[in-house]
C-alpha cells in the first residue's frame, strides 16, 4: 500500500452530493451509468460515470446521496466528460458498493477525516494548546537548567 502524507489527504475535497439523474452509458467500455450529482450552492451541479450497475439501477439512484472526489480535473471517458470521481467499495467479484453517508447531510458537505472541530475552532484549540505546552516546556527548561539537572550536572553554585 502506498503511504501518502497528511498534507497530500488535505488536498482531497471528498463532498457529499445527491444523485439528480441518472442513465444508462451505452457507450463506455465497461458498463456504466452518467450521473449528475448536486453539490450544493457553492460547488453546484457535477456529472461523473460510475461503473455500479451490478448492485444498483438508475431509478435506486436518483434522491440517493454519495461521496465524491470533486477537485480532479475533468476526465474524458469516450463522448462523457466526467467532473468527479464517485467512491466506493470494490467487492471480491469486482462490484462497487457505493460511499454513502448513513443519516442525511447538506449537499457540499466536506468529509471531516475524524476532526469534530471547525477549522477556526481547531486552529485556535492548537494555538492556545501549544502556547500551555511551550510555557510548560519553558518553565520545566528553566527549573532544569537552574537545579543542574538538565544535563546530569550538579546545581550551580551563587558566585
Amino acid at each position: 500500500m502506498l503511504e501518502i502524507s497528511w498534507q497530500d489527504f488535505e488536498k482531497v475535497e471528498l463532498r457529499v452530493g445527491t444523485i439528480v439523474s441518472a442513465e444508462e452509458f451505452p457507450e463506455a467500455r465497461k458498463p456504466a451509468y452518467k450521473l449528475t450529482i448536486d453539490f450544493g450552492d457553492k460547488i453546484g451541479i457535477k456529472k461523473s460515470s460510475a461503473q455500479v450497475t451490478d448492485l444498483y439501477k438508475c431509478e435506486d439512484l436518483v434522491g440517493k446521496q454519495i461521496a465524491a472526489v470533486v477537485n480532479f480535473p475533468p476526465k474524458q471517458i469516450g463522448p462523457f466528460i466526467s467532473e468527479c470521481l464517485v467512491t466506493g467499495f470494490v467487492q471480491e467479484d469486482a462490484s462497487v458498493v457505493l460511499a454513502v453517508p448513513d443519516k442525511p447531510a447538506n449537499n457540499g458537505s466536506r468529509l471531516a477525516s475524524g476532526i469534530s472541530m471547525s477549522d477556526e475552532k481547531l486552529r485556535s484549540h492548537i494555538h492556545a494548546s501549544s502556547v500551555v505546552v511551550n510555557q510548560n516546556l519553558s518553565a520545566d527548561l528553566d527549573a532544569q537548567l537552574y537545579t543542574g539537572t538538565r544535563h546530569g550536572g550538579s546545581r550551580p553554585t551563587a558566585r
